[in-house]
């Protein structure tokens, strides 16, 4: 409702351009749509495609990135503002929110990945990383459990015949 009344508010400072106040007032839904899309579906992505010892730098750029974005979209506001281009703020936003919106639409999920679980031994340890397994994407281990986790192409590998190769 603050909104409203901002944007209602704002319309009147630009008396020559009733239009500023319109912008706003379709821009402002689609940019909360777009980024509260955008926000949880690029960290998800993210942290999916980054390795496990790559994820939480990964995460802490695509943070960075959307503060500065934050920064400067609220400077770039405050400079039109300063200039009384209401209209400006509301098309800017307009565009990148359909820009955020084609391109959510059009973002594909990353590949699928399984986790296999087995009770972690040297020997197994040593196993996995001497031979070039094919089917293994990525493995750890996670030591507070003592288990060594492989990471594969679910859409490719099913668990048993993993567990039946790494057997042999």
């Amino acid at each position: 409702m603050a909104s409203i009344f901002y944007i209602k508010s704002g319309s009147t400072v630009n008396s020559e351009n009733n239009i500023d106040g319109i912008g706003i007032i379709f821009a402002m839904p689609i940019l909360f749509v777009a980024f509260n899309l955008i926000e949880p579906l690029i960290q998800s992505m993210v942290s999916k495609i980054a390795k496990v010892n790559e994820r939480g730098i990964a995460l802490g750029y695509v943070n960075s990135m959307a503060y500065i974005g934050t920064f400067l979209g609220g400077s770039g506001a405050g400079l039109a503002l300063t200039f009384n281009r209401i209209d400006l703020i509301g098309y800017t936003i307009l565009v990148i929110s359909l820009i955020w919106i084609i391109w959510t639409i059009f973002i594909k999920n990353p590949i699928k990945k399984g986790n296999l679980y087995l009770n972690y031994s040297v020997e197994l340890e040593n196993k996995i990383f001497s031979k070039n397994y094919k089917f293994i994407d990525e493995w750890y281990v996670n030591k507070n459990e003592n288990i060594l986790v492989l990471k594969f192409n679910a859409e490719i590998y099913n668990e048993q015949d993993i567990r039946k190769e790494i057997e042999k």
